[in-house]
């Protein structure tokens, strides 16, 4: 019954991956990282905390972007139930810039991160699965561990991702065909 709330916390050039825990009445969890809120730093740069689940075992993850000097990476950071660290991964895609958007957790406990990904012209859906130890699934995409999906040769800006019955993922936002925004979804294998 208690409640999380996580994102980034801070002021550029230092924002930081940050989580609060409150009581069901409200009031900050104190047995919450020793005061009821966790914050941490992946990188020297701006962090984003994006998006947030929970594994089966209890375990928090905060996914999101992560500035590394010249572009932004996948990002994500595990915690204890206690909000204790339990891990931090950052995964770079040399070709493409990442806003992440979204997370889930597959049946297998693979961590799939959504978002959009600028491909040096435009942004295009995409998604990096890592395999439960926080390395990135080779076997995903095109043994690269990741998608990058254009859907409208314009910039494409995915929001939600989510797993259906079967294992298949939907990705979801919305696209622009040059003069108009409109939704759209994509579904993956």
């Amino acid at each position: 019954g208690k409640i999380l709330l996580g994102g980034y916390c801070g002021s550029s050039p230092n924002y930081d991956f940050c989580i609060v825990r409150f009581n069901p009445d409200g009031t900050t969890d104190h047995t919450f990282n020793g005061n009821g809120i966790v914050i941490k730093q992946i990188t020297s740069y701006d962090d984003y905390g994006d998006t947030m689940t929970i594994q089966s075992d209890g375990k928090i993850l905060l996914g999101g972007h992560c500035y590394n000097g010249t572009n932004y990476d996948f990002c994500i950071a595990r915690f204890n139930p206690d909000g204790t660290t339990n891990g931090v991964v950052t995964q770079n895609f040399p070709t493409i810039d990442v806003r992440n958007q979204s997370i889930a957790v597959d049946v297998y406990d693979k961590i799939l991160l959504g978002g959009r990904c600028y491909n040096g012209t435009n942004d295009d859906f995409c998604i990096a699965r890592f395999l439960p130890n926080g390395l990135i699934d080779t076997s995903f995409g095109f043994g690269n561990g990741y998608i990058l999906q254009d859907i409208s040769n314009n910039n494409d800006y995915a929001y939600f991702l989510l797993l259906q019955p079967g294992g298949k993922i939907l990705l979801g936002g919305y696209c622009n065909n040059g003069s108009l925004d409109f939704f759209c979804i994509t579904r993956f294998k």
